[in-house]
């Protein structure tokens, strides 16, 4: 059983090496586009934990180095994510009809 985990474990240590290449060579652009803005690297690492879209991250970074206003960046930010709650609406509808309000509501 031990063995069969292991096993698994490592396939999908394996399996998940191409999107972390991806995820790496997006964290270096971020983190250019960061202090390009000006911002030191616990304030790119807070964003990043903040934001969870590189989009977002990215629009954020170029506003700041814009010079743009809290608003401004507030605004673009909720426009550049909609599209993740766009997206929870429609899987939410993928769940069990039965399924209760509580419960949808916390899977957006």
């Amino acid at each position: 059983m031990l063995t069969d985990r292991k096993k698994w474990f490592a396939k999908g240590l394996h399996d998940g090496i191409p999107i972390m290449l991806g995820y790496f060579a997006v964290s270096i652009a971020l983190g250019i586009s960061a202090r390009n803005a000006g911002m030191t690297a616990p304030q790119a690492t807070l964003a990043s934990a903040l934001i969870m879209a590189s989009a977002g991250q990215y629009i954020g970074f170029t506003l700041i180095a814009a010079g743009a206003s809290y608003l401004e960046v507030m605004v673009m930010e909720a426009i550049a994510n909609a599209r993740y709650l766009l997206m929870s609406f429609s899987l939410s509808q993928k769940l069990h009809p039965k399924t209760g309000l509580l419960h949808r509501l916390l899977t957006l």
